[in-house]
């Protein structure tokens, strides 16, 4: 009865709460890399530092899950997006927007039933979970079938309708003229702007560097081998201007995302019909309104030739719906608060008059009036904030792993009873008195029943490949996917590709690691997965992309690049001894024969074919269709599953329910981020390296206390007599070459001054779609 009791009591106390999100302090990846560089920042902060400041680094997936379970929490009522001067917010590209987007979506449609799981659950891999702020909603038997005597009406009915509200000191945009920011905000039921803020529509652009100009000018010589007409990433190097080709798949992707864009805007603001003042009549002073329909191209492309668009010119076309002076989130949470004493006072009047009545007519009249007003009420308050309080990005966070560890925990309990329960009939019946009984033992058995998948212990594991393809992430990638062939318990993978390609080496090297697993692959595709990016995921069961993603580009290329001549010009000569024409073919400062001309086209056109068999035998396409839409040709996501690269438009959640669904009995699992991430004793050990001499564990003893020292409420004034360093500076600059070139040796390398530098091979073909990594590759040799 007391454990009820104070149930209620925290129910009370955390109900109608607002979660805010900082968008203009955040920076969305797909994984973190956390490095020692990273914590030693982390442990040297400042106690009086404000919170409120500094860039927040969260995995896409980690905000998904945040949001979904907001979605699904009772006590959250509303999400509040700040968005600050509308061009800080971090992303790495549209689709990672548009997950969001969808994510906000569900928030705001969580009062309907989804016949979709909300949530692509983090298990304890990565400590999230589907652990809730609050009590338990009815939002979560979405997707579940329901008892006849529980109609989804009647639960419909109990849930009301979340909103969700942005707010920016600015959308004018003066770096980005796709305005991500206000795109992600369009998603949200209200946006707030301040009134002295601008909006910007500029629509999509790109511009493109040309270096042949200056390449020519000092003597430089890039030989391109490139297979695929849209093959553009070379063109850096050999072209003054966009050739024919290259505009035509440029501005193909661009009004295909912008299109998207635009559609999207449209029906999250139900812009299709807008009535705008269009001034005085011809015959009379009086003022006239007139509708115009957004869905109209040529309307996008006035608001763009216009150019910056003030509040007033937002709010009457639709695009902003309030102006403010300041913030105004501590001004909704305070009229809020008032409105609901209000609420409290008028029903407890109504309570007070309706048991005072005289005579059953008045009060029959009476209680009409007041069911009448308390309808008209409750419509009214759907167009409200009803939040009375706010809870930080940070904080709602920290609560969910905090309640995913107290979950994790009950169900390890329960495994550890049965188990001594199958092992001693009187085990059991301990148990049992104790009120215990098998099978549900500790758990609830309504959250037994609901979530009895967890006794199987199957997994989804989700392996991500993100930026440029090179010989250390397949070696990485490799690493992890034989790590999970030997997990029985993983059902499914669900490869996560953000990366415009690379090597084409180690594409390969990936894909067959892939083919051979024992288990399905699902890939999604982030915002980039071309040329070595889509070569990975061509053999996937199933392939899910944004509309926005940026994906195909299947084609090859490979640069030979001669500075002899630049060389000459300063009066440098070379000159070398070799026992093959192709020993030197690689150099710089070597010119190109045909001998080796011929040698670099034969091994782009053996990669191409390749490269179109990969795809024709994953995607189940005739090889002729294949050379159709290879060429180099980049194509949008929504593009992609037109012609059959894709198979579904959707992102990471949509892609692990999928693998929930097809590939578990129970159709639903854990959801563990590979590769798993080491605990920081792991880290250090490992950095330590062999310490049978005993200098590692020394060495740790004092990293160890002196990274504590840094935390502590006297961190400026350490006592610990076993610390011979003398300011936070030299234990960062040491743990960070400790983490570079890692070793217990090279922390006596530091204390002498020495320093290690190590680097790594790369292919000379190359299957991507980006100029910078075309570049970078070309400049390491």
């Amino acid at each position: 009865m007391m454990q009820k009791k104070n149930q209620k009591q925290q129910k009370k106390k955390n109900a109608n709460t607002a979660l805010v999100l900082p968008f203009h302090r955040m920076k969305i990846v797909e994984r973190k890399q956390p490095s020692f560089q990273s914590l030693i920042q982390k442990l040297g902060k400042q106690q009086d530092e404000d919170e409120e400041s500094g860039i927040i680094e969260m995995e896409l997936n980690e905000l998904l899950n945040i949001i979904h379970n907001a979605a699904l929490d009772p006590n959250i009522v509303a999400l509040y997006g700040t968005f600050g001067k509308g061009y800080q917010f971090q992303s790495g590209g549209y689709a990672h927007v548009e997950e969001i987007r969808n994510a906000i979506r569900v928030f705001n449609e969580s009062h309907r039933d989804h016949y979709e799981p909300l949530s692509s659950r983090i298990g304890s891999g990565d400590g999230e979970g589907d652990a809730q702020y609050g009590e338990n909603n009815e939002a979560e038997d979405e997707g579940e079938e329901h008892d006849d005597n529980e109609p989804m009406k009647r639960q419909k009915e109990k849930r009301k309708q979340k909103l969700s509200f942005a707010f920016a000191d600015t959308f004018g945009n003066p770096i980005d003229p796709g305005n991500k920011e206000y795109y992600l905000a369009s998603a949200f039921t209200n946006i707030h702007m301040q009134n002295q803020g601008d909006l910007n529509m500029y629509g999509i652009g790109t511009t493109s560097p040309f270096l042949k100009g200056m390449l020519d000018k000092y003597g430089v010589k890039v030989h391109v081998f490139r297979h695929g007409k849209y093959k553009n990433a070379p063109n850096i190097f050999t072209d003054s201007a966009y050739t024919k080709e290259h505009r035509q798949n440029m501005t193909s992707i661009i009004e295909s995302i912008d299109e998207h864009i635009i559609n999207n805007i449209i029906q999250s603001r139900s812009l299709y019909n807008v009535a705008i003042d269009i001034g005085p009549s011809s015959s009379s002073n009086k003022s006239e309104v007139g509708t115009i329909k957004m869905s109209d191209r040529k309307i996008w492309d006035n608001l763009r030739d216009y150019g910056t668009l003030t509040g007033d010119n937002a709010i009457e076309i639709g695009l902003i719906d309030e102006l403010s002076l300041i913030d105004p989130l501590d001004s909704l949470l305070i009229d809020a608060k008032e409105k609901n004493k209000r609420k409290i006072r008028k029903k407890s009047r109504k309570r007070r008059k309706n048991g005072n009545g005289i005579g059953g007519d008045s009060s029959s009249t009476s209680t009409s009036n007041s069911i009448t007003d308390d309808d008209n009420s409750e419509k009214d308050e759907l167009n409200h904030f009803r939040a009375e309080k706010k809870i930080s990005l940070l904080e709602y966070s920290s609560l969910l792993k905090k309640k995913s560890k107290v979950e994790e925990t009950k169900w390890k309990i329960r495994e550890t009873m049965d188990t001594l329960s199958r092992k001693s009939s009187m085990t059991e019946t301990v148990f049992g008195i104790l009120g215990y009984s098998a099978p549900n033992f500790n758990v609830d058995e309504d959250d037994y029943n609901k979530n009895s998948w967890k006794i199987n212990k199957e997994k989804i594991a989700v392996v991500n490949i993100t930026g440029a393809i090179t010989d250390s992430i397949a070696t990485s990638v490799i690493q992890t996917l034989r790590k999970i062939k030997d997990d029985k318990n993983v059902k499914c993978v669900v490869l996560r590709v953000d990366s415009p390609g690379g090597s084409s080496t180690a594409s390969e090297l990936i894909h067959q690691e892939c083919k051979h697993l024992p288990q399905p692959v699902v890939c999604s595709l982030s915002n980039t997965a071309a040329s070595g990016g889509y070569y990975v995921a061509a053999n996937a069961d199933r392939i899910f992309a944004l509309p926005t993603t940026v994906t195909g580009s299947i084609g090859v290329f490979g640069i030979k690049l001669d500075m002899s001549e630049l060389a000459s010009s300063y009066g440098v000569k070379f000159d070398c001894i070799s026992t093959g024409i192709h020993s030197t073919a690689n150099g710089p400062f070597q010119p190109l024969t045909k001998k080796m001309e011929m040698n670099f086209s034969r091994n782009v056109d053996r990669v191409y074919d390749q490269f179109k068999q990969v795809v024709a035998s994953g995607r189940s396409l005739d090889l002729d269709y294949v050379q159709l839409v290879a060429q180099g040709r980049v194509w949008t996501g929504e593009q992609a599953k037109e012609i059959g690269l894709v198979d579904e438009l959707g992102g990471i959640s949509r892609a692990i329910s999928y693998a929930k669904r097809n590939h578990t009995s129970d159709g639903d699992a854990d959801v563990e981020m590979w590769p798993k991430r080491k605990t920081l004793m792991e880290k250090i050990s490992k950095l330590l390296g062999d310490n049978s001499d005993g200098k590692g564990m020394l060495l740790f003893n004092i990293i160890w206390d002196e990274a504590i020292s840094l935390v502590s409420d006297n961190g400026d004034e350490r006592q610990n007599p076993t610390s011979n360093f003398e300011s936070d500076l030299f234990v960062r600059r040491l743990l960070a070459d400790v983490m570079i070139n890692g070793g217990v040796d090279q922390l006596y390398h530091h204390a002498l001054g020495t320093h290690s530098i190590k680097g790594g091979p790369h292919a000379n073909i190359l299957l991507t779609m980006n100029e910078t990594d075309a570049i970078s590759m070309m400049l390491q040799d």
